[in-house]
């Protein structure tokens, strides 16, 4: 599909054709970064889709609620626009653990994602002070064993099991805020370190 800039004609008067060229040029101009490079963000959204600035959150923190919700510094990317018929590309890493027992998900705006099978809510369970790995999966958010700090870089996106990798959500055509929420079961707290929460849209 042609774009909806109005294209000067061969032997048009300068006067109607430069302001046509010159708002090509603007629109063009805008669409790159600093160092006139193309961004992903930038780009159709029938060809890559779009990045959202990644959050990353190293320092521990910690929550106690019996209900969901972000811990003090949120793991959320607002505004994420979405086509009709897009796709949510979440993926996240996190070390965590409970005094209790904790639970996680992924929510947009203040809806828990669902799971496909039985329709009910999709979240993963910790329990005790043992530290494991929260990573976003195929399904949604699960947990491994493992109290080794995350790599830098270089690390599998995924608690390393079966499925990992990128949760993948449809929605409605919309604005979305995707965030991780926490909460705890039967009291204490629940605590979070090392976060890294990445927010994409496939698009048509």
């Amino acid at each position: 599909m042609a774009g909806t800039y109005e294209q000067a004609s061969i032997g048009e008067a300068c006067s109607s054709g430069d302001p046509k060229i010159l708002a090509q040029l603007k629109g063009q101009n805008e669409a790159l970064d600093t160092s006139n490079k193309t961004p992903a963000s930038s780009l159709s959204l029938g060809n890559l889709g779009r990045w959202y600035t990644p959050v990353e959150i190293p320092k521990e923190e910690e929550r106690e609620s019996e209900t969901f919700g972000t811990l003090p510094t949120p793991d959320e990317v607002k505004n994420v626009v979405v086509p009709q018929g897009g796709i949510i590309v979440v993926g996240y890493v996190a070390k965590w653990s409970a005094t209790v027992k904790g639970a996680a998900a992924i929510f947009l705006g203040n809806t828990q994602i669902r799971n496909i099978t039985s329709g009910g809510a999709q979240e993963t369970n910790t329990s005790g002070t043992l530290v494991q790995v929260l990573a976003s999966t195929t399904f949604g958010l699960n947990q491994a064993a493992g109290e080794t700090a995350i790599p830098k870089t270089g690390a599998v996106v995924g608690p390393g099991a079966n499925n990992s990798g990128f949760t993948n959500i449809f929605v409605e055509a919309g604005t979305y805020n995707v965030s991780v929420r926490y909460e705890t079961i039967g009291g204490g707290k629940v605590k979070a370190k090392e976060r890294r929460l990445w927010v994409g849209v496939i698009g048509v």
